[in-house]
């Protein structure tokens, strides 16, 4: 099977597209993965490295990954963004990874405030 430079974004984009439909969101998640994956083990382009960390951390694995993590990982990736030149992509991946942050924020504060939480 012959790959081209979009194949890990265009196997992020359908595992998304998959996560919306409650069926299929474990075939959803695992596509995703296989993406990021295929984009780590064949394609090193730090210029789509971005596009595919905004796909992956910012919308799916935040459900499976810690969101810590996921933050991490944007951050990353806008800084990359920065080095190729890519400001706008780096303008996003760091609002997603504030939207990603205040919602770990949100959690830990329901959990410590919320009297059903024990």
């Amino acid at each position: 099977m012959r790959f081209i430079k979009d194949t890990p974004f265009a196997f992020a984009a359908f595992g998304l597209f998959l996560c919306s439909r409650p069926k299929q969101l474990a075939e959803g998640k695992r596509i995703s993965m296989i993406a990021m994956k295929l984009y780590l083990e064949r394609f090193n382009d730090p210029s789509q490295f971005a596009t595919l960390s905004l796909a992956h951390y910012g919308f799916f694995a935040f459900t499976v990954l810690p969101l810590q993590t996921c933050a991490e990982k944007l951050r990353e990736a806008s800084i990359m963004s920065f080095g190729v030149g890519d400001v706008m992509m780096a303008i996003m991946l760091s609002q997603q990874a504030l939207q990603v942050v205040s919602t770990l924020a949100n959690h830990c504060f329901l959990y410590f405030f919320d009297p059903f939480a024990f």
